[in-house]
């Protein structure tokens, strides 16, 4: 860092290449974070659960693969209403919209 916290960069890095670089390895690490979280909270489940969950994705998704743009909200109908009303699905999907 130079005078005032500016970056000093070589002659050779343009400003937008050196923030790119600061988002693509922030990217990264936040990736590996969360495949690591995910490998620790599914460590214990049951190899038969995590097969069934296979077959639905393959059901489901061609060959697999989860589209990108895919939105997946998590509804919780259950004991709740028994606290408060509870929205409909179309209330949900508006919302996502």
């Amino acid at each position: 860092f130079g005078r005032d916290g500016e970056v000093e960069l070589p002659s050779n890095i343009t400003l937008r290449d050196y923030n790119q670089h600061i988002v693509d390895d922030h990217r990264s690490s936040l990736q590996s974070w969360n495949a690591a979280a995910m490998e620790y909270l599914f460590q214990s489940v049951n190899p038969i659960v995590i097969q069934e969950a296979h077959k639905q994705l393959l059901m489901i998704f061609e060959r697999g693969i989860v589209p990108s743009n895919l939105v997946t909200v998590h509804i919780r109908w259950g004991d709740k209403a028994r606290e408060m009303d509870l929205a409909g699905i179309e209330e949900y999907i508006t919302a996502t919209r």
